[in-house]
């Protein structure tokens, strides 16, 4: 059985906002314990926004609207220091 790629599966320019937009806000206590590894929302939003450019199949995504999107909760963060 093939597994399905995102061209075939329904996923939205809205489901993948709201992924960016919860990006950092949970971290599964199974894998960090003690939070130890938590990692900050501004490393992830750098390693969607790299590894975006990597990706080569965005299905029924806008991709230029959800990099942008990450770009803004980037420096949005930047500003606030």
């Amino acid at each position: 059985m093939r597994q399905a790629r995102p061209s075939d599966v329904r996923w939205s320019t809205a489901n993948e906002i709201t992924f960016i937009r919860k990006l950092g806000s949970h971290v599964n206590p199974l894998y960090y314990p003690y939070n130890s590894a938590k990692v900050s929302r501004m490393t992830l939003l750098n390693g969607y926004i790299e590894g975006a450019k990597l990706r080569d199949d965005w299905g029924h995504i806008n991709s230029k609207a959800c990099i942008a999107y990450a770009k803004n909760e980037l420096l949005r963060l930047k500003e606030e220091g």
